[in-house]
């Protein structure tokens, strides 16, 4: 029991083929002859240094074949997320542009009623008719406390001149 093993060649056994020798003991059919030339077709250790050569070159070159493959595999995966990322960017592009247009549509829509309406107030027009064309009925206009106007004093709120709907401000 305490025996060196041999292989088939009489040389002591590797590590590797006394573990296949115990696993054939407990039942696997595999003979000394099967277990050597398995371990030697498999890249195991083998008696000549131009057949050892060989294996080495063939495991390198699938390891160079597989590691090409899993980087192929890698850049493909980032080239689908930058493609995704890259529509959702300009989907989200859109939808602030889109936005800001809408905002600045009204921005300036508002600009002009007020300018109008400011005119109107300036010219000291009355005519109702003419101020509805700019502004709605229950418009509210809020204006700092100036010292050189009066105001009434139902106007003053807050040290501001609040005047509501179009009669007020005409």
């Amino acid at each position: 029991p305490n025996a060196p093993i041999l292989s088939a060649t009489g040389a002591p056994a590797s590590k590797r083929q006394r573990t296949e020798k115990g696993r054939g003991a407990a039942g696997d059919a595999k003979t000394d002859n099967e277990t050597n030339s398995t371990s030697s077709d498999a890249g195991g250790d083998s008696d000549n240094p131009d057949e050892r050569e060989e294996n080495r070159k063939e495991r390198n070159r699938r390891h160079a074949r597989e590691t090409r493959l899993r980087k192929k595999n890698y850049m493909h995966s980032l080239q689908q997320q930058l493609e995704a990322m890259t529509q959702e960017r300009n989907a989200l592009e859109k939808e602030i542009n889109d936005k800001m247009n809408a905002e600045t549509g009204q921005h300036s829509c508002w600009v002009k009623s007020l300018r109008s309406a400011l005119a109107l107030r300036a010219a000291g027009c009355s005519d109702v008719d003419q101020w509805r064309k700019f502004v709605d009925e229950e418009i509210v206009l809020v204006h700092p406390i100036t010292p050189y106007r009066s105001y009434r004093t139902g106007d003053v709120v807050s040290n501001r001149c609040v005047l509501m709907g179009i009669p007020d401000i005409v």
